[in-house]
């Protein structure tokens, strides 16, 4: 699937609103996200080659990033892992580990993310 580069411009069917989720359809399938499973029409400010979705403004990106970085934090385990790089050593996550994530995440730029927070792939 090509998608067009970025600041490309995509046109939706007309018989679909691009907030239904759905299924890819051969009408479709070039403004379609396969992550989020919603089409994607008009200009955007960046496009996922592998996945298809449309970031419309460095902020959508920046919300996007934040957003998968504070639920891989509320969903990693916290106790009883230990930590392979200290060979040995009992070590849990601690809460400045994690408080340090949350402020990278916080303080990235848009241009420090070269990468699809949907799907990972490099933008």
């Amino acid at each position: 699937m090509s998608h067009p580069p970025k600041g490309g411009f995509r046109m939706i069917p007309t018989d679909r609103q691009p907030h239904d989720p759905h299924d890819p359809t051969d009408e479709c399938h070039h403004i379609h996200c396969s992550s989020c499973q919603l089409d994607h029409p008009g200009k955007a400010w960046q496009w996922c080659g592998e996945c298809g979705h449309a970031y419309h403004t460095p902020g959508q990106l920046r919300r996007a990033y934040r957003h998968s970085v504070i639920s891989m934090l509320r969903h990693k385990p916290t106790t009883g892992v230990r930590s392979s790089w200290l060979r040995g050593n009992d070590f849990e996550p601690s809460t400045l580990w994690q408080l340090w994530q949350l402020w990278h995440a916080l303080t990235t730029r848009t241009g420090q993310i070269n990468f699809c927070p949907l799907c990972l792939h490099d933008f």
